[in-house]
């Protein structure tokens, strides 16, 4: 039975007159008739007596009608459900770690200036598992400082930063690191497995052949700093987040072949992920963000 039936049946129980039930729904007599009818005979029941031209409810019939009332408001409550889940407008997005704590706060912020009727609702996590809720279809886009695996997704540049080899003052006064070759001895601090800052760094570290001694790692970048900050070694972190140590001198640079060691924080999402209405929205506005951040 289809909810079409419901309704007719559910209107002539509220007239018990077929004509008027037919007016009332603009159809015909016998349509409506026959809608009766596939019902009675679907449920093998009698639904009404009939004296002359007038109609009342059979037991089965009062039965029938607080059934089909029921099943029709459930429908009309899920019809509502979803109408208003899309008037809310919620965009689901995600961020590696580091821009989770240093560029996110900022882009929501800006995110709710531009487009103040877009709910915003994210997940912080290191790369990988952003790659995998992205495959999986439980964030819409992301924003990640490591390098994703999937062919499936597509990414783009949205802002530059840096990536700086620091110890504290103190630590290098102890330990001198004149050439590449000083730091196999030194005692080297490194985010968790998943996370792309730490993929990047041991990279680096293998194009210089140096096989790094990890004296401890952590998922979080202020867990770092702090640990830097207290002399437990020395580790790459992200400019942006320590550029008020450098400028303070709490933390120091350690350049030892002189070259910057840049790196990209890209918007990715799944290549089968339309970007139109909302996540357009979001999208340009993120990059109209970052264009800012970098002026």
């Amino acid at each position: 039975m289809t909810p079409r039936h419901f309704k007719i049946f559910k209107a002539l129980c509220e007239t018990l007159n077929m004509t008027h039930t037919a007016e009332k729904l603009y159809m015909t007599e016998p349509s409506v008739s026959q809608a009766v009818s596939e019902l009675e005979k679907f449920y093998n029941v009698k639904l009404f007596d009939r004296l002359g031209k007038k109609l009342f409810l059979t037991e089965s019939g009062s039965e029938l009608l607080a059934r089909a009332t029921d099943i029709l408001n459930r429908l009309e409550n899920t019809e509502h459900f979803f109408k208003s889940r899309k008037e809310m407008r919620t965009v689901r997005i995600g961020a590696s770690a580091t821009v989770g704590c240093f560029l996110l706060p900022r882009l929501l912020r800006a995110l709710r200036h531009y487009a103040p009727q877009i709910e915003m609702n994210f997940v912080v996590d290191n790369t990988a598992e952003i790659e995998k809720q992205l495959l999986h279809s439980s964030l819409d886009l992301a924003i990640v400082e490591g390098r994703t695996e999937s062919s499936l997704l597509k990414s783009e540049i949205l802002i530059k930063d840096e990536l700086v080899l620091v110890a504290a003052p103190r630590f290098l006064f102890s330990h001198k690191i004149n050439s590449l070759k000083d730091l196999s001895q030194i005692s080297f601090l490194i985010r968790e497995r998943g996370s792309g800052t730490a993929e990047q760094a041991l990279q680096i570290l293998s194009d210089w052949g140096i096989t790094p001694k990890i004296a401890g790692t952590a998922s979080s970048i202020d867990a770092l700093r702090r640990l830097v900050l207290a002399g437990a070694g020395i580790c790459f972190l992200p400019k942006i987040a320590i550029e008020n140590d450098l400028k303070k001198g709490s933390l120091k640079q350690i350049q030892p072949n002189r070259k910057k060691i840049e790196r990209n924080f890209r918007l990715i999402y799944h290549k089968s992920k339309k970007m139109e209405g909302d996540l357009l929205l979001v999208k340009t506005c993120a990059k109209a963000f970052a264009k800012e951040s970098a002026d």
